[in-house]
């Protein structure tokens, strides 16, 4: 046999070995997803990561273990999150659209923090948390009414020093109205999350004269005392889905004074 036939069975017996390796070593592990109710109210604590060796397949089994929340309507959640005696520093939440789900609907993470309460808006369906070793998890969960101020006719009345919260969820991404009703001539001031998608009109629907009048504080004051009369107030909720990252859930609150 030629050195170089030689040279190249011997490649060729490397690469067998390293495709049988890697077969071996993907059938040597394997996920485990435990599902473990979690009632509104309830106390939990995280359960640990675990495994176990079978010597008979040869296989390391993980199980992980993740807290199932069935939310009956639209409204939010509030998770309470609380360290537990673990050497991680600081809380953290996961949450998934399926048991089994790799990809992450959204996390929180709070470095060097005990306790840490998390808002989450959510529509109707079956959720799946899990937290940091040993952290204790427990949350309330407040049901809203699914907005119908989709259009000018449908505005609700916003009130001077009445917060309105706006719930976004994939489920409803149409923008908010809103009436406000001045008694008399007036310079007003629209506080928001994201004022800078706030739209202010009059009756007509056009516009009134508004400007930011300060990005961090994320206020829209009107240039001029307004007439007495009716105004709408338009939340562009599909627009500040994009500005916060492509995020599925978030709140906001809007007032005037």
């Amino acid at each position: 046999m030629t050195f170089g036939k030689r040279c190249l069975q011997t490649i060729l017996a490397i690469l067998i070995l390293c495709c049988f390796n890697a077969k071996d070593a993907s059938a040597a592990a394997a996920s485990k997803y435990v599902a473990v109710p979690f009632a509104a109210g309830q106390s939990v604590t995280q359960k640990e990561t675990g495994y176990v060796y079978e010597e008979g397949t040869g296989k390391t089994i993980w199980t992980y273990y993740r807290y199932r929340v069935k939310v009956p309507g639209e409204g939010v959640l509030k998770v309470t999150l609380r360290k537990g005696k673990s050497r991680i520093s600081g809380l953290s939440l996961s949450m998934y659209a399926s048991l089994k789900a790799e990809e992450i609907v959204d996390d929180w993470f709070f470095s060097g923090k005990k306790k840490a309460v998390v808002t989450i808006p959510v529509s109707r369906g079956v959720y799946y948390f899990s937290g940091a070793e040993k952290e204790t998890l427990k949350y309330t969960f407040t049901q809203q009414k699914p907005g119908s101020n989709y259009s000018a006719k449908r505005a609700l009345a916003l009130k001077k020093g009445t917060k309105a919260v706006i719930t976004q969820t994939p489920d409803y991404n149409f923008p908010r109205w809103y009436k406000i009703r001045l008694t008399g001539k007036k310079k007003i001031t629209i506080q928001s999350e994201y004022a800078s998608l706030a739209v202010l009109t009059d009756a007509s629907r056009t516009p009134v004269a508004v400007k930011l009048s300060g990005a961090k504080k994320n206020v829209l004051t009107s240039e001029k005392a307004l007439k007495k009369g009716t105004y709408y107030l338009c939340m562009r909720c599909a627009d500040l889905q994009e500005k916060l990252y492509s995020k599925r859930y978030y709140t906001t609150t809007v007032s005037w004074k």
